[in-house]
């Protein structure tokens, strides 16, 4: 398999109407990406919340778009999201990814959303495998 890139991607991709369009920003150094992320009425599930679906997608995005920025070409195989508190449509967000261990071509990271007062909504963790060849 391999793993292209294109701007329809649902979770960052600008050409994507009715995706997210995250813009992460990306800290090599520190092997981490950040992203604001204020859910419109779209992505509810119960009247006011976000769906907590959309709020997984949300943490896989952050930890998958670091392995791209990165030059890893990696896809997710295991994602497990903790939902710890609603996450009310119309609220602004951070969702942070990172990664925390690699080991030839699996690639295990992290992820958090925070509130404005910096209280963890959702965190997740995943393993993800590196497809074809690091950029």
């Amino acid at each position: 398999m391999e793993v292209k890139g294109d701007d329809y991607c649902f979770g960052c991709g600008p050409a994507n109407p009715r995706g997210l369009q995250l813009k992460f920003d990306v800290d090599a150094g520190e092997r981490r990406a950040e992203a604001a992320f204020r859910p419109a009425a779209e992505y509810q599930g119960y009247a006011g919340y976000t769906h907590g679906g959309v709020v997984a997608a949300v943490l896989d995005e952050a930890m998958l778009k670091l392995c791209w920025e990165l030059g890893i070409p990696a896809v997710t195989a295991r994602l497990e999201v903790e939902l710890k508190r609603p996450a009310p449509v119309g609220d602004e967000f951070r969702v942070r990814g990172w990664i925390t261990e690699e080991r030839g071509r699996i690639i295990k990271l992290a992820a958090e959303m925070v509130d404005a007062d910096g209280a963890i909504v959702a965190s997740g963790r995943s393993t993800a495998v590196v497809q074809g060849s690091r950029r």
